[in-house]
C-alpha cells in the first residue's frame, strides 16, 4: 500500500488525489499514511490543504504531522505560516515536528519565525530542541549578527552535537564574524 501511494503521487487527477486523502487520512499503518501525505505535497488544490490541516490536527504519528508540516509548506506556501508557526511548540519523539515546522519556515522565508526560534535557542532546552532549531535559524538569519551571536552561544555547548549543529549554522550564515568565530574555534577543537 505504500508503493501504491507514493507512486499514485506521480500520477495528476482529481480521482487520485481523493484517494491520496483517503489514504492520509484513514489508513491503519502510519507509512501508508506518511506516503500519501507526501505525495500530496505535490497536489495543489483546498481539497488537499485541508486534508494536509486536518493530518496535522489529529494524527497519533509525530512523523505523520512532520510530513504534513512539510507537504503543507509545498502545497499552500503563502498561506500555511500560521500552522508552521504554531507547530513550533508541539512535543514529539526526537523534535520531528519542531525540525520539520522550523525547516519548513526556513524554505519559505518567513520572517515571524525569526524571533521565535531565536528565543527558542536562548531559552534552557534539551540539546534536542535547540539541534532542531539551529540550521533554519541560521537559513532566516544570514548576515544578522544577533543570530550569529547566539548560535556562537552553542559553541561552547557541553553535548558535542550541539556544538556541531552550530559550527554547520554557522557556516550557513554567510556572515563574516561567524567565519572568524570558526576559524578560531578550529584551533581549540
Amino acid at each position: 500500500r505504500k508503493t501504491a501511494a507514493e507512486k499514485l503521487g506521480k500520477c495528476p487527477g482529481d480521482k487520485v488525489r481523493d484517494v491520496l486523502i483517503e489514504v492520509a487520512r484513514n489508513d491503519e499503518k502510519s507509512e501508508t499514511r506518511r506516503a500519501a501525505i507526501i505525495a500530496l505535497g505535490d497536489v495543489h488544490g483546498d481539497k488537499t490543504k485541508d486534508a494536509l490541516r486536518e493530518v496535522i490536527a489529529k494524527d497519533q504519528s509525530y512523523f505523520a504531522v512532520a510530513d504534513a508540516l512539510r507537504a503543507l509548506a509545498k502545497a499552500d506556501r503563502d498561506g500555511c505560516s500560521a500552522e508552521l508557526l504554531a507547530a513550533l511548540d508541539a512535543p514529539s519523539h526526537q523534535e520531528v515536528i519542531l525540525a520539520a515546522a522550523a525547516g519548513a519556515l526556513a524554505e519559505l522565508n518567513v520572517e515571524d519565525a525569526r524571533p521565535k526560534l531565536l528565543a527558542m535557542l536562548g531559552t534552557p532546552s534539551t540539546a534536542q530542541r535547540r539541534i532542531a532549531v539551529m540550521e533554519p535559524l541560521a537559513r532566516l538569519g544570514r548576515g544578522n549578527p544577533e543570530i550569529t551571536k547566539a548560535l556562537a552561544g552553542q559553541l561552547d555547548d557541553p553535548y558535542r552535537e550541539v556544538r556541531r549543529a552550530a559550527v554547520d549554522a554557522l557556516a550557513r550564515t554567510g556572515d563574516a564574524d561567524a567565519d572568524d568565530l570558526l576559524l578560531n574555534r578550529k584551533s581549540r577543537e
